[in-house]
């Protein structure tokens, strides 16, 4: 495995506000065997007067077309680099569409470039059949069935979101050479043994944190309901939200008294 990269220390005195704000992103993904094509709508004002040019960094992309408030611009509207693209004398407030296409690796991965959970995931996936597949989805769809008949008197079932404390960074290791499928699913089955549950059926969730006593770290509990039920659960995490006043929680040290 490649050793990790230096982290960069970035501090809150050295914070320059960006030239742009970008409001709301909207991606479009079409995916074919051979090409994926990328379309992206983005909201944009400007947020400094100094700067009349928008750039936006990429790479590995063949860009196709860009357009402004829906107006295709020509090529001498804006300048493209091998890991940039500029606009030139954008307004103060547009919308900006980019469609590229995302080039092709054109070579299997490196090793080096898999984590190891993602090694065992592609080598078990590359093993199994078709017919492995519609049981593994068969399975699963018949124990969603189940749990939704077990909760058919309950609005919402109400749990624990995780089994134990916060776990330390590493201890489930899925990246290294001593990774461990059978070890690695037991550790995440006892730190989060409701949430996944979910995830298979497909039922809505939401993961709240509450605080017992005042001036505690909140617990997370997790409320989950009947499929199709999602405005219940996000009303109800509403309601508990304007009681609770969460937002206002602040652990011991956070960015704010930076």
């Amino acid at each position: 495995m490649s050793e990790p990269a230096t982290i960069e220390r970035v501090y809150l005195q050295d914070y320059r506000p960006p030239d742009f704000l970008i409001t709301s992103v909207n991606l479009d993904f079409e995916l074919a065997p051979d090409t994926t094509l990328v379309r992206s709508v983005l909201s944009v004002s400007r947020n400094s007067s100094d700067i009349q040019a928008l750039r936006l960094d990429g790479e590995d992309l063949e860009l196709l077309a860009v357009r402004i408030n829906g107006q295709a611009l020509a090529q001498e509207s804006y300048t493209l680099a091998e890991h940039s693209l500029t606009i030139h004398d954008v307004p103060d407030r547009f919308q900006l569409e980019i469609e590229n296409r995302i080039k092709e690796v054109g070579r299997e991965p490196l090793h080096e470039e898999f984590e190891a959970l993602t090694h065992f995931v592609r080598e078990r996936v590359a093993a199994l059949s078709a017919m492995d597949l519609y049981r593994a989805r068969q399975g699963a769809h018949e124990a969603s069935i189940r749990l939704m008949n077990s909760m058919s008197e309950l609005d919402l079932v109400l749990t624990p979101a995780l089994g134990s404390d916060p776990i330390p960074v590493g201890y489930m290791d899925s990246r290294t050479a001593d990774f461990n499928m059978d070890t690695w699913g037991q550790k995440g089955h006892a730190f989060a043994p409701f949430a996944y549950i979910c995830n298979v059926s497909g039922q809505p969730a939401a993961s709240l944190p509450i605080q017992l006593n005042a001036g505690e770290h909140p617990c997370a509990v997790q409320l989950a309901g009947h499929t199709g039920k999602d405005h219940l659960i996000l009303q109800v995490a509403a309601e508990l939200e304007r009681e609770l006043q969460w937002h206002g929680y602040r652990p011991p040290v956070w960015a704010g008294n930076l």
